[in-house]
């Protein structure tokens, strides 16, 4: 049995840490006391008006409250419990009542505002991009290679993305500050442990995700309140999983805010991590001068490489410039990437599931059907037991049906595997480490490079 008297712990208390923790008078609105008994459930009495007590329990598949208890009667009934005497049932007059559950919230923890915003942003933007399909004319006076419906589209595209970024951070920026003036209370961690959370989709496979998922209950105005939320910034997991996991351990006392015209809406922190306004706003900046930049590199420079040229190749010259160098910089991050996987620590793991997935993708009217192996394991680093179906450090495995039967038969369900891990964030791990689209990435460049050194003339075949 531990005794909660409104943050102050007691191991093994007697009735007389009871009576002593209620006599500590005046108590503030917020006050409460629980006796908790681990898996036999608790009994908490909360402080109300004109000194009186609310008494609610949670024991043997019984949840009920009684309120307007004095002082002495309260202890009584609170004593009865502590020494497992079931008569803490006839003592007073309880009635049934539910815990308040936490408040409805979109999978992705988005307020049901934010989705609506969203999906009116998609309506409109959807309406508009099919009005300009169906105009005679593009909407845009932008020159070659900018003129064509196709370019315009993905303009529109961007600007989708961009809107939605602004939503977001808009919405969890709105949030925070109304939570700034969120009272606070305490509360008791019920639930600390990591989530493996799946991701299906038809056009791509399967994706697991470690969440931590922290589960806590508080108590405002004699009603208990369960909640689930860390923070107004969404902990999605990753590096920070452990780290978040060991701050909030079950049983652990905490400090709760909440949302005093709606108890149900409550965090853990209510602080936004720090410089993420200015962080987006430079990502912004940055995009906006990218695409500028890339406007202006292919508007301008196909012009001056035309008139140097003189051949008409200038557009293919720049286009396949362009594209090779940015093959090149990906092919050089993903062996960066790959030489730092080289030196990451294992760890034994089990596989947990073997199957082939089918994913269908569908463009232009088609559907195209490929297969990937779908190897989920298990692996623990530092007590904590994560999941992942990354075979292929930094590469998705698909292809035909055979070639994925033959991937998935060499982990089979059960088998023992070797797990590959980045230390700095278990969450990512991999089977195997080869990665060969890092060099179709080199061949593409190399191929990039050399149509613009034919196009311009530099390079003479035959």
């Amino acid at each position: 049995m531990e005794l909660d008297a409104n943050g102050r712990l007691v191991a093994s208390p007697t009735v007389d840490d009871v009576r002593q923790a209620l006599a500590d008078t005046p108590h503030p609105a917020d006050w409460h006391l629980v006796l908790d008994a681990g898996d036999a459930g608790f009994m908490e009495a909360c402080a109300g008006g004109g000194g009186g007590y609310s008494l609610r329990v949670d024991a043997g598949g019984e949840r009920q409250r009684v309120a307007a208890l004095d002082a002495h009667l309260t202890s009584h009934v609170l004593a009865l419990f502590l020494k497992g005497d079931r008569e803490w049932q006839r003592a007073c007059a309880w009635r049934d009542t539910p815990d308040e559950p936490a408040a409805p919230r979109d999978a992705s923890g988005l307020p049901p505002s934010t989705v609506v915003a969203i999906i009116a942003l998609f309506v409109v933007l959807s309406w508009a991009l099919g009005a300009m399909l169906r105009a005679p004319r593009p909407w845009l006076d932008l020159p070659a290679p900018f003129d064509g419906v196709g370019a315009q589209t993905m303009l529109f595209v961007a600007v989708a993305i961009v809107l939605v970024v602004v939503i977001l951070v808009a919405s969890k920026l709105r949030e925070a500050r109304q939570a700034a003036r969120w009272p606070e209370t305490a509360g008791r961690i019920t639930a600390s442990r990591l989530d493996a959370r799946r991701d299906h989709h038809m056009d791509r496979a399967t994706s697991v995700t470690d969440v931590p998922v922290v589960e806590y209950e508080f108590t405002v105005g004699g009603r208990r309140y369960r909640g689930s939320r860390i923070g107004i910034g969404e902990d999605s997991g990753g590096a920070n999983s452990q780290a978040t996991l060991q701050r909030y351990p079950v049983g652990a006392t905490v400090v709760v805010f909440y949302d005093p015209a709606n108890p149900q809406h409550c965090v853990l922190e209510r602080e936004m991590p720090a410089g993420i306004g200015r962080g987006c706003a430079g990502l912004l900046a940055v995009a906006v001068a990218v695409v500028l930049g890339a406007y202006e590199l292919v508007s301008r420079g196909s012009v001056l490489l035309e008139e140097r040229l003189q051949n008409g190749q200038g557009g293919v010259v720049m286009f396949a410039t362009v594209f090779g160098t940015v093959a090149l910089l990906f092919y050089a991050a993903n062996r960066r990437l790959t030489r730092m996987a080289m030196g990451w620590p294992t760890v034994s793991g089990k596989v947990t599931a073997s199957s082939v997935e089918i994913v269908r993708t569908r463009s232009n009217h088609t559907t195209t059907t490929s297969y990937t192996p779908a190897v989920e394991f298990a692996y623990e680093v530092r007590g904590l037991v994560y999941r992942s179906r990354q075979i292929t450090f930094g590469a998705e495995t698909s292809g035909s049906r055979a070639y994925a039967a033959r991937v998935a038969a060499r982990y089979p369900e059960g088998g023992a595997v070797i797990v590959h891990y980045d230390p700095s964030n278990p969450a990512n791990a991999a089977l195997e480490l080869a990665s060969a689209p890092a060099w179709l990435l080199l061949a593409v460049a190399g191929f990039c490079f050399a149509v613009a050194a034919y196009a311009s003339g530099v390079v003479h075949v035959g």
